[in-house]
């Protein structure tokens, strides 16, 4: 979950500047930009490295990664099938 908080605000902040808006213009600045947001992903993929040398999380890592993968490949199929439908 913080993966994706993390790297959803360093996209927005970059398509944001990207459409000339002003970072004075957003109701909230999150402090700490950009480097928080980068230091949340590395800690993220850090704990990740670590669960492997921990044989009671091993497991949890194992059938989590390849069940992401499968929810991101479920959601670009759909994609691609109703941006080529128009539904």
């Amino acid at each position: 979950m913080w993966v994706s908080i993390a790297a959803c605000h360093i996209v927005f902040r970059k398509r944001y500047l990207a459409e000339g808006n002003k970072i004075k213009d957003l109701a909230y600045r999150a402090p700490g930009y950009p480097y928080l947001s980068w230091v949340t992903l590395i800690v993220c993929a850090l704990s990740c490295v670590l669960i492997v040398f921990d044989p009671t999380q091993r497991p949890a890592l194992f059938y989590t990664v390849p069940f992401v993968a499968l929810c991101y490949l479920a959601s670009w199929i759909m994609r691609q099938r109703f941006s080529q439908t128009g539904k």
